[in-house]
């Protein structure tokens, strides 16, 4: 929920600024503390949300109309300004009392709300392209795949446009597997997660960009292919770990 607040508030220093586009981490909505619970908040279906941008669940209504106000509020507000916290920003609303706030924000923190929709409301309220470079979502296996993929996730990288259409979905393809005991570090992506297996290139406002996501930076022709499919910027959207960014992660990134 406060991920989305603050992606807001980026949205609307970025429109402020001239920006076209707008670049999120992976796990932009949550990170899970276990397979379980982030299988539990995945998102639903994709197709069921890619169409449609309207809801007819007057929470998520109202949650919608809150990040409509928080991207038009910072809209008009320095980088530098001094982040306010989201009661002080959102309570002030002259249509919405105190008691309802604090009561909705109770029913919102227990409820399950779409980031996805969200993102579609600030993609259409700023006019903005948006790469999601990370959202758990649940989708039914491939059933060409030999891998089970019963109860789990894709993580997919979505490409927004800014009328808050989905233009573009690239599932995850290598997944992040790491054990460092010494520093009592586990970590096992495709326990919940299935692979996608598929490259995607897709055009945007600042040209072609070639879709990728954190762990698939190990594999350097995943980025050939997308070059050779006509991506002129390579999107690499991350969530690495302190031990394991220390690493490598610069070095990876670095061009010729």
């Amino acid at each position: 929920m406060k991920n989305l607040l603050d992606i807001a508030k980026c949205a609307g220093w970025a429109r402020r600024e001239g920006a076209s586009m707008l670049f999120l981490p992976e796990g932009l909505g949550f990170l899970g503390n276990n397979a379980e619970e982030t299988v539990l908040n995945a998102e639903p279906e994709l197709m069921t949300l890619q169409h449609s941008h309207s809801t007819t669940d007057s929470l998520e209504v109202w949650w919608c109309k809150m990040l409509a106000q928080t991207f038009h509020t910072h809209a008009t507000e320095s980088l530098s300004s001094s982040m306010t916290d989201m009661s002080s920003n959102l309570s002030s609303s002259s249509d919405v009392d105190h008691h309802t706030f604090a009561s909705c924000i109770e029913l919102i923190q227990n409820k399950n709300i779409s980031i996805i929709r969200g993102l579609q409301t600030i993609a259409k309220e700023s006019g903005l392209w948006i790469s999601g470079g990370g959202i758990h979502i649940q989708e039914e296996p491939n059933v060409d795949s030999k891998v089970n993929q019963s109860a789990r996730v894709f993580n997919t990288h979505i490409i927004m446009n800014h009328e808050g259409d989905i233009v573009a979905s690239y599932r995850k393809i290598h997944l992040f597997e790491v054990s460092i005991p010494a520093q009592n570090l586990r970590f096992k992506e495709s326990s919940y997660t299935a692979p996608g297996n598929k490259i995607v290139v897709c055009s945007s406002p600042i040209g072609m960009l070639g879709l990728s996501t954190c762990f698939d930076v190990r594999f350097p022709e995943l980025y050939h292919e997308l070059r050779n499919a006509g991506a002129d910027i390579l999107l690499v959207p991350s969530a690495f770990t302190v031990p394991t960014g220390q690493a490598h992660w610069h070095t990876l990134l670095k061009g010729k």
